[in-house]
């Protein structure tokens, strides 16, 4: 059956552009001339396309035909990272990102109430003493206290677990 380039646009559902679009591929069926009209054979264009859309199918996403069995490889990989995964999970080497977050949440609730607590702690402790260097001292000695505290793996991971 031969056909138009309008009646082949409106076969494919594409426009009568993307026909002669398609004309520049050098595998697309030359239409015949039949007066001043260029007709085409419709089943010749309709194998032209399967065969053009079976290897877009095959093809990857740049372009190159896919390998099987490197296809076959990246499954294996995959599936064998993900069996890792588990395993590394079940040894309790990997935590959930959410669980971090909430042991990091509750170190800055920590960290915040005994900051805020420094002052009302220094204030008694600072008001008798005249002398600077005291002052500082004591100070510097309720912040290394506080920081000591904070940084005792046993205080903050005992509580998350």
């Amino acid at each position: 059956m031969k056909l138009s380039k309008q009646h082949l646009a409106d076969l494919f559902g594409v426009t009568v552009r993307t026909v002669s679009e398609w004309q520049r591929d050098t595998e697309f069926p030359a239409p015949t001339r039949e007066g001043r009209r260029n007709l085409y054979d419709a089943a010749a264009v309709v194998a032209w396309w399967r065969d053009r859309e079976i290897a877009r199918l095959i093809e990857g996403e740049d372009g190159k035909l896919l390998d099987l069995n490197h296809e076959r490889a990246r499954l294996a990989k995959a599936q064998a990272d993900r069996q890792e995964y588990a395993l590394a999970r079940e040894r309790g080497e990997l935590v959930e990102a959410a669980a971090v977050g909430e042991v990091v949440g509750d170190d800055y609730t920590r960290m915040r109430a005994r900051l805020l607590a420094l002052p009302t702690k220094a204030a008694a402790m600072v008001t008798p003493e005249t002398d600077t260097a005291v002052c500082q001292q004591i100070l510097d000695d309720l912040v290394r206290e506080a920081l000591n505290e904070l940084s005792d793996p046993n205080t903050v991971y005992q509580e998350a677990l």
